[in-house]
């Protein structure tokens, strides 16, 4: 057994990657939930659909009247405004929850092939040039 830690180590510093010493600092917990993050994204993939998320701050403490403005919309399979499902139409006005919000776009994927580039922004009222600013996003939520 010791030859193939040995061997596994070998593999991984001849590929400029660190070898872990001792156990990690992860827990369990953690890494289940980071694993299982990582398949849903493939499985995904596998069925033919990518979702793309973007989150970003609401502009007041209470609810906020925002307009989704989205190019290339006809591509768009699915989308889901703080985990609930927006039937979309154009314009796209929704509403904002007080903190941080998420705006999940879904595209079906032809096999091998990445969706088309979709542009995106989050207008505050009826100013579709006033813009929120998107932040990065934790995909592990």
């Amino acid at each position: 057994m010791q030859d193939w830690l040995n061997e596994t180590d070998r593999f991984l510093t001849n590929n400029r990657r660190n070898v872990l010493d001792g156990k990690g600092h992860i827990s369990r917990e953690a890494a289940a939930k980071k694993a299982g993050a990582i398949y849903e994204e493939f499985r995904k993939k596998q069925k033919g659909e990518f979702a793309f998320a973007l989150e970003f701050d609401s502009p007041a403490a209470e609810p906020y009247n925002l307009l989704l403005n989205l190019w290339n919309a006809d591509q768009i399979s699915a989308i889901y405004i703080n985990g609930k499902p927006y039937k979309f139409k154009r314009p796209c006005p929704f509403v904002s929850v007080a903190g941080r919000n998420r705006v999940v776009l879904v595209y079906p994927v032809a096999k091998n092939r990445t969706p088309a580039t979709q542009m995106v922004s989050v207008a505050r009222g009826d100013n579709m040039f006033d813009h929120v600013k998107f932040l990065p996003v934790d995909n592990a939520r």
